[in-house]
């Protein structure tokens, strides 16, 4: 049975909030045992951690209520406080489970304030260099990939792929002018956007489309849509894609003038897709011709390979984009969670996106502009 897009997000928002609230009473039971020489109770450090999940959620809707600069800069520091509790819980998971496996071997032994001051040390080092890091310029990452059905004439054919900017409350328009900026040196074929390039709230959409539709390239810019999109909403994600100069591909395949194909899926999951609806959509590609498929999310690339794409590109994944949640990103997709893949005479990229999601964090990942070109191999 299929539930109302609403339900689902009343759903998805209600087990959000409930983690979200738990994990503040785990945090304020930890410190309670750990800093019990502060002199407040139990009872009261909880009441504190819950008053501080409240406030950073107040912010947001604060926000969306009456936008404007003090309220962003509010909820940037609610999405970086939200950062840090996340590393916080991490570490002290950790340290609980080495905490109580001393307690096993040495009975008595008190290490409540060794790891109290280490835990928030690690917190506190973390956060800061998530936060530098997440800061920095997306690295160019230039990758050249043989391809067998690939023409002499279009050897040589350039791709910039930007994926997951996630224009937002976190993500400003002073960092996609800077990026931009760097763009107009590489000079591709075409620019390809995988998704998730807006958020709800973002105030400057006028001005990234000014950006966005300046950019240089032989044949143009194409796109197609992410489940941020979705959320969006399809109608003004369209107009919003339009407006900056990018061709949404959803569920169709064009062919350039040179003759590369370019293919592309609407969000996989949020479009509800069925199977015979991605067969479909991949029997219009000509498995003799070059191609290149634009999916968000990395799924059910073998069905893609097997109608002959000759690169997929995809993103969603953010290579985690804050460790440890790079480990269960991975369980949600074991086989292709991030970088160069290769299926049969199909290779595969998912790139860990060119800026993040919510907390502005990049923690053991970095954000990136895959570079791509195409050399031509053997024909088949």
């Amino acid at each position: 049975m299929q539930l109302h897009p609403y339900l689902r997000f009343g759903l998805f928002l209600a087990a959000a909030l409930s983690i979200y609230l738990g994990v503040h009473y785990y945090l304020a039971s930890w410190t309670a045992r750990h800093f019990a020489n502060l002199g407040a109770t139990p009872a009261a450090t909880r009441l504190a951690f819950w008053a501080i999940a409240l406030l950073t959620v107040s912010a947001m809707l604060l926000n969306r209520a009456h936008p404007s600069d003090a309220a962003r800069l509010t909820v940037y520091w609610a999405y970086v406080a939200i950062g840090v509790i996340f590393l916080w819980v991490s570490y002290v998971v950790m340290a609980d489970l080495l905490e109580t496996g001393l307690r096993l071997l040495y009975p008595g032994l008190d290490t409540a304030q060794f790891f109290g001051i280490l835990v928030l040390a690690l917190t506190a080092a973390s956060a800061i260099w998530a936060v530098f890091d997440a800061r920095k310029p997306p690295a160019f990452k230039h990758m050249e990939l043989t391809v067998d059905s690939l023409p002499t004439e279009l050897d040589g054919f350039t791709v910039v792929q930007l994926s997951d900017i996630h224009l937002s409350h976190t993500v400003h328009i002073e960092q996609v002018r800077e990026t931009f900026a760097r763009l107009a040196s590489l000079e591709p074929d075409v620019y390809l956007f995988t998704g998730d390039v807006i958020d709800p709230g973002f105030p400057e959409e006028a001005e990234f489309q000014r950006i966005c539709s300046g950019l240089k390239s032989r044949y143009g810019s194409y796109g197609v849509l992410g489940n941020h999109e979705y959320y969006y909403g399809v109608g003004k994600a369209l107009r919003f894609y339009e407006k900056s100069g990018i061709r949404p591909l959803r569920q169709e395949t064009i062919t350039l003038p040179c003759g590369m194909q370019l293919s592309g899926i609407d969000d996989i999951r949020e479009s509800r897709m069925r199977m015979e609806e991605l067969d479909q959509a991949l029997s219009k590609l000509d498995r003799n011709k070059p191609s290149i498929f634009l999916a968000h999310q990395p799924k059910q690339f073998e069905r893609v390979a097997q109608a002959g794409a000759s690169l997929i590109l995809s993103g969603h994944t953010h290579d985690g984009q804050v460790f440890p949640f790079n480990l269960f990103v991975k369980l949600a997709f074991p086989k292709y969670y991030y970088g160069l893949h290769r299926l049969e005479n199909t290779w595969i990229y998912i790139t860990s996106g060119t800026f993040y999601w919510g907390p502005p964090m990049r923690f053991f990942s970095r954000s990136e502009i895959p570079v791509i070109k195409l050399r031509c191999g053997k024909k088949a």
